[in-house]
């Protein structure tokens, strides 16, 4: 694939569409001096911030044109130094919501002529990973995506164990999170 392509997932309801790409782009760091927490919402802003590649005096800026029924962020949790080839493990605490309304930042089409919903997920699983970039172990919290009657649950091995508090699927230790379009 080259990075000058619109690409279309015929089985996937999603395009991406990539432009002139010709640098390693590196690590983009979105935390601040004050130690406050990132937010997801942080994270989508950097995303798809207009980039500057030089010495090209060229640009690339990332977007969304549709968006999936299932949506899948994999958070950067893991820093390879070039220099190197020194493994590491990014520990941000990136605060993610239950409900993600991605609307602010989905590309508006002229030919849109009716109007369409909000694009609003609700968060139903999170994998977490601890340890370290070449080693650890991976444990998931999940709620069944239908219906939030049972509440979430901790998969850990051959161990499941109920959350009572649902703030505590909220860590620095999330690696994957798995959102669901809401269905209007």
């Amino acid at each position: 694939m080259d990075w000058i392509t619109v690409i279309d997932f015929p089985l996937c309801p999603f395009s991406v569409q990539l432009t002139s790409l010709d640098q390693n782009i590196g690590y983009v760091n979105i935390g601040n001096d004050d130690d406050d927490d990132v937010t997801l919402d942080d994270c989508l802003k950097a995303f798809i911030e207009p980039e500057i590649l030089v010495p090209r005096e060229a640009s690339k800026q990332l977007s969304f044109w549709r968006l999936p029924s299932i949506l899948v962020i994999q958070l950067k949790r893991f820093k390879t130094h070039s220099s190197s080839y020194y493994h590491e493990k990014i520990n941000y605490m990136i605060k993610y919501p239950f409900e993600l309304n991605l609307e602010k930042y989905i590309v508006k089409h002229n030919d849109d002529q009716q109007q369409s919903p909000p694009p609003i997920y609700e968060l139903y699983a999170i994998v977490n990973h601890q340890g370290r970039p070449t080693w650890g172990h991976y444990t998931a919290f999940a709620r069944s995506s239908h219906s939030n009657e049972f509440g979430w649950r901790l998969f850990d091995d051959n161990c499941v164990d109920k959350i009572t508090d649902d703030r505590e699927i909220i860590t620095s230790k999330a690696y994957l999170l798995f959102y669901k379009r809401r269905e209007h």
